[in-house]
């Protein structure tokens, strides 16, 4: 196994891993954070192709990274080296041992940290160590944070969040239920760490959107600035940079999406009154609606329901024009009835 192990490293490091033993990586990376012994031979592996080219990072007896000289996050690193091969001739992304040991040791050492996480106790069973300020917004309702490390939160429309009153402890949590636009301050030695339904994203110092209503099947992750580690179940962690965006489904059966965003000053726009859609299905722009204006919208058919649609409007436009402008996008019409809109297929 040890020999395994230091076999992928070596790949991994020097550019050559095929997909097959990219994957195989950071499968035993994962395993990792939940198996004491895979995390001795995992720091084994390392050990050995640190005496073989030596850098100027080192770890502590918890697994986690150190380094001598400046943080990794200020490195020119590439974020799509540790997420998926370009294929044999891709650049070499990672020209000094230093650079992808850091990442390397970063990944492991977040997994550890997140393994010990992953009984996340709920907001109310937090409540028993720390004071957690529990608060929410309405249907057409917006609230801004400031925490008290300086972050700052701007929550969506109908959402929930809670976050502790005084960071304290080895890390910042906060939970959320629905949309919420994040401008985190990095603090050295202590994560931010935001929960939502089935998983959680690690942050790095950074300034993104995260999209996780209740009732909806996705968990959608935009970053405008930094770099993020998301981890939800029935997916492998994924390390997201500037201008990526992430949608995972409630089960493997929806397939994990990221992309690139067209305009990374798009990323949480709806805090300025802006909501723009790229290629989104009609469903969840009506599910927008219904939170925004607070109504009720129907749409006949699922093949309408799920039809993309590019689009975008501004929360003081009236919804009677926004939904005309749907119509004329799907081919559709729109009906109302007691204050109750009906989205029509064509006849």
């Amino acid at each position: 196994m040890e020999q395994r192990l230091a076999y992928l490293f070596d790949q991994y490091y020097h550019n050559r891993s095929s997909q097959e033993e990219l994957e195989e990586f950071f499968h035993y990376v994962e395993r990792a954070a939940h198996d004491e012994e895979l995390q001795q031979l995992m720091m084994q592996a390392y050990a050995k192709i640190l005496r073989q080219h030596p850098s100027q990072s080192t770890i502590d007896e918890k697994g986690m990274l150190k380094l001598s000289k400046s943080d990794w996050l200020n490195e020119a690193s590439s974020v799509e080296a540790l997420k998926r091969p370009q294929g044999k001739k891709r650049k070499n992304l990672l020209p000094a041992l230093g650079i992808a040991a850091s990442l390397f040791l970063c990944l492991v050492g977040a997994m550890i940290y997140l393994s010990t996480l992953q009984d996340t106790p709920s907001p109310q069973q937090a409540h028993v160590r720390k004071t957690l300020v529990k608060d929410y917004t309405t249907k057409g309702q917006q609230k801004y944070y400031l925490l008290s490390d300086s972050s700052q939160i701007w929550l969506n429309v109908a959402s929930n969040l809670s976050y502790a009153k005084d960071f304290g402890g080895r890390s910042r949590e906060v939970w959320l239920e629905g949309e919420a636009f994040f401008d985190v301050k990095q603090v050295k030695d202590k994560p931010f760490v935001i929960h939502v339904k089935g998983g959680s994203i690690l942050v790095l110092g950074t300034a993104f959107n995260v999209k996780a209503y209740a009732g909806t099947e996705k968990v959608r992750v935009s970053v405008r600035e930094g770099k993020v580690r998301v981890q939800i179940k029935n997916y492998p962690a994924t390390l997201l940079g500037m201008g990526e965006e992430a949608t995972f489904g409630e089960s493997r059966e929806v397939k994990q999406q990221i992309r690139q965003v067209s305009n990374i000053k798009q990323v949480g726009a709806w805090q300025n009154g802006l909501y723009k859609y790229e290629d989104v299905p009609l469903a969840e722009i009506v599910a927008d609606l219904e939170r925004i204006y607070d109504c009720q919208i129907l749409i006949e058919g699922s093949t309408l329901q799920q039809e993309l649609v590019n689009t975008s409007f501004k929360q003081n436009e009236s919804l009677n024009g926004i939904l005309e402008i749907l119509a004329n996008v799907t081919g559709s019409y729109v009906t109302k009835k007691e204050n109750k809109y009906s989205i029509h297929q064509p006849n």
